[in-house]
């Protein structure tokens, strides 16, 4: 459950910043594959 929860936090965080910073997104989905 509670990775669920920390899963939808990310998701939704990334969309947010995606929005405002593309490069960022980028780079968290970089993080997220390691």
């Amino acid at each position: 459950m509670l990775t669920y929860i920390l899963q939808f936090l990310v998701f939704t965080g990334m969309l947010s910043i995606h929005n405002s910073c593309p490069f960022l997104c980028c780079f968290m989905n970089f993080l997220v594959q390691l």
